[in-house]
């Protein structure tokens, strides 16, 4: 699954709270750019995570540079930014614990992630009542094909 039909996905899950819920969801959507550049914007990334959206809830997609979503998370506590850099690990080799000696995760994955050579897009979701739905909807989305770094659904 790519970035791309992530979207897509959000878009038919607001569609389907409005139109049968009467929901009222209000998503923004974050494209942070490859990580490796984001680390040398420091200005950049600090004022998005840490004041545009640090005390809100919501889904992040660590994806390939080719699109390729690796690892669909959430936050819903309105602690998003604290959640991504617990991810990330402050700046450190993200997913290291998780992907260290793991043998299903690819030379080529591990490679790019250790070289920050990966995107970070991140949806705000309002109400924050929908995190859960939206995370396990997207990852849902993907049960075929699980992204590389999720271990399981929810």
């Amino acid at each position: 699954m790519t970035i791309d039909n992530i979207s897509q996905q959000i878009k038919l899950l607001d569609a389907f709270l409005i139109n049968t819920m009467g929901a009222s969801v209000k998503n923004d959507k974050y494209s942070l750019g490859k990580f490796s550049k984001i680390l040398e914007a420091q200005s950049d990334i600090n004022k998005i995570l840490n004041r545009e959206i640090a005390t809100k809830s919501g889904i992040y997609i660590f994806s390939s540079s080719q699109s390729e979503v690796l690892y669909i998370g959430k936050a819903g506590s309105n602690n998003l930014a604290a959640e991504i850099w617990g991810k990330i690990q402050n700046r450190k080799i993200p997913f290291h614990h998780i992907w260290k000696n793991d043998l299903k995760v690819s030379t080529c994955t591990k490679s790019s992630m250790a070289e920050g050579n990966f995107i970070l897009t991140i949806f705000v979701i309002n109400p924050e009542k929908y995190v859960s739905l939206y995370e396990v909807f997207l990852q849902t989305c993907c049960s075929n094909n699980l992204p590389e770094l999720n271990k399981k659904i929810g």
